[in-house]
């Protein structure tokens, strides 16, 4: 039972701070990988740690725990009070304010869950090593599924009204707070204005900005006919749309219902509010939609990478009308284009242009306007007039201006110049390059390092480990296979979640359920290892599995298959887990160090997968990496 709370309090806890750590961060998943990344190491170091502790009270642990999780909510309101004093809402954090950020929710919290598990093993009598690595892992998987079909929707773990409070210190005149699966929802009122923020991000304001009434009057001329108009991202965009009166049909697209139900009273009438996917819409909008405006965030994560890669902008071609136009705003410097800006709007423009040969660019300020369309684009003068009864900071001499700006043209020559890879859903190489632009916001070497480094990152990794093989002795080295297995295993945790999003939608509650069903096959793995007494004769076919899994990934298409995926991926990781242990059953020193070994492969995993090699390589070169890994964990079982 201990450590089956001890996994629920793990897991409660990661997603909690996590979360908290996002929502103070912009929103930037960047930061939520090197969150992970930093509370798997840290882990993995408080497990390490207790390994010269023989043995403790099992009344005083029980009591360790249950501090440790009454302080959970202490740790949330120490946060936002730290960020109210350091933090403008909607302000990017800079790197150390991260850093301190993240030190400060993990350091205690995340070392005392490896301390308590290896020196719980010890401590309870006749509870073998495997068996509290299936009650946790057990736990894990119930503490996760509740979260989130459960307290998800909760200010968990804080009263309603504290929440509230602690929140009002970082956002002044908030009005309500919403809490969905997919982000928190911020909603502010100051005087006549009100704003949106979604995890930290300011990303609607009523009423609309005059920059959403110049990208209307860029956009509508090029639209031969707009009675059938499709918008996502920004809904500012969608109310000053609606002014126009040839739009017969407005389709506002959303897959959060809390968000869409929070801005559904902003939007006019004429507005239609969908709760969809888009990439699932558009393929039911087949040569339908006259006009689609975009304006996402750049692709500072993988679901969001997959609204602009080649694939998707095949989709939005083939849901336009015959004279349809489709236009992309996103933001990026074009006062200033440092070569990691310059590799970023390579990428996008290049990837774009592949499908839209007709196109058309235009700057406003640090907002870009790109359009495409099935045919060639023409501007139609006569819609001038209306516009600009319409929008009244729109003139005809203002888009004269912007078509024959010298930057624009400037920044359309060296984009079209630059080598550089188009963004595709299996290499998706612009989440790279917007990773290290954002890295620019704080310093202008690291990335410039990154980038040179990262496409010999995987032979550094592969040598590294090669030599520890080769230098370890026999009993070390199964160490290493746990530490390999477990990288795999999260290599292709990761993959699983980014294509079950690609292929089937981002359907959180199910990727909560898939989640869940890797760690339940986690402890069956270990379990079953536990009962029949396997050791690492048997390793081959969790290895093999794990290429079973890999095939899988890519022909699955049946929602319930990816299912079973998900558990048998886990089941060949508790697998090996089990294993590793079994064979290292008669040194309880080495038996130690699994645990530890187990999480820094998966921090290893979680980081340089996310970050680099899947971004960088590309979902072929990936798994040539990962076979190559299976077959040195094979060497690390057969080598003497």
């Amino acid at each position: 039972m201990f450590f089956f709370c001890l996994g629920l309090t793990s897991i409660l806890g990661q997603i909690v701070l996590l979360r908290e750590i996002v929502n103070l961060s912009y929103g930037n998943e960047v930061f939520y990988i090197l969150a992970l990344g930093l509370w798997l190491l840290l882990v993995a170091l408080g497990s390490f740690g207790a390994r010269k502790i023989k043995k403790f009270s099992t009344q005083k642990l029980w009591l360790f725990l249950i501090a440790l999780g009454l302080l959970l909510p202490l740790l949330v309101i120490v946060l936002r009070f730290w960020a109210a004093k350091m933090v403008i809402p909607g302000q990017l954090l800079s790197f150390g304010q991260t850093s301190l950020l993240l030190v400060l929710s993990l350091a205690f919290f995340a070392p005392t869950l490896g301390w308590l598990f290896i020196t719980g093993q010890k401590s309870f009598k006749n509870l073998s090593f495997n068996l509290a690595y299936f009650w946790e892992t057990l736990g894990f998987f119930v503490g996760g599924l509740f979260f989130s079909f459960f307290l998800a929707l909760t200010p968990f773990p804080l009263p309603r009204k504290v929440n509230q409070n602690s929140l009002r210190k970082i956002y002044p005149g908030l009005k309500k707070v919403f809490n969905s699966p997919y982000q928190q929802i911020i909603r502010t009122e100051k005087k006549e204005q009100t704003n949106f923020y979604l995890s930290g991000q300011l990303t609607f304001s009523l009423p609309a900005k005059i920059d959403s009434q110049l990208l209307a009057g860029l956009i509508l001329p090029f639209a031969e006919q707009s009675n059938q108009v499709l918008v996502v991202g920004q809904p500012e965009l969608a109310f000053v749309l609606a002014l126009y009166p040839q739009i017969k049909t407005l389709e506002w697209v959303e897959i959060d219902p809390l968000l869409l139900a929070a801005q559904k009273e902003f939007l006019p009438s004429v507005v239609s509010p969908i709760k969809a996917d888009l990439r699932k819409h558009l393929a039911s909008k087949v040569d339908s939609l006259n006009l689609i405006l975009l304006s996402l965030s750049t692709p500072s994560s993988l679901s969001l990478n997959r609204f602009y890669t080649q694939e998707f902008w095949q989709l939005a071609h083939n849901s336009l009308a015959k004279n349809g136009v489709l236009a992309l705003v996103f933001s990026l410097p074009t006062n200033y284009q440092s070569q990691e800006a310059v590799r970023l709007g390579s990428s996008l423009y290049q990837t774009f242009t592949l499908i839209f040969e007709n196109h058309e660019l235009f700057f406003l300020e640090d907002q870009l306007l790109l359009l495409g369309g099935k045919e060639k684009l023409a501007v139609n003068r006569e819609k001038f007039k209306l516009l600009q009864k319409i929008y009244p900071v729109f003139s005809s001499d203002f888009f004269d201006y912007q078509r024959q700006r010298i930057d624009r043209r400037l920044v359309l020559d060296r984009w079209q110049k630059t080598s550089t890879q188009i963004n595709r859903d299996l290499r998706p190489i612009s989440f790279f390059y917007q990773t290290l632009f954002w890295q620019t916001l704080f310093n202008f070497w690291l990335p410039k390092i990154i980038y040179n480094l990262s496409f010999w990152l995987p032979i550094v990794f592969l040598i590294s480990i090669g030599i520890l093989i080769r230098c370890f002795k026999k009993k070390e080295k199964r160490l290493v296979l746990a530490g390999i297995s477990s990288f795999i295993l999260m290599s292709l945790q990761v993959l699983l979640v980014f294509l079950f999003q690609t292929k089937l939608g981002s359907l959180y509650s199910q990727l909560a359920f898939i989640f869940g069903l890797v760690l339940l096959g986690m402890s069956f793995g270990v379990g079953l290892v536990e009962k029949k007494g396997w050791d690492l004769r048997k390793v081959t076919y969790p290895l093999v599995g794990y290429v079973l899994v890999m095939v899988g990934l890519v022909l699955v298409k049946a929602l319930w298959f990816w299912w079973g995926l998900a558990w048998f991926l886990g089941f060949n990781g508790g697998l090996v887990f089990g294993m590793t242990v079994s064979d290292l059953a008669k040194n309880k020193k080495k038996v130690s160090l699994v645990y530890p070994a187990d999480l820094i492969g998966a921090f290893l995993g979680a980081v340089l997968t996310s970050l680099f090699f899947f971004p960088v390589l590309g979902l072929l070169r990936l798994y040539f990496l990962l076979v190559l890994l299976v077959l040195f964990a094979g060497w690390c079982v057969r080598s003497p």
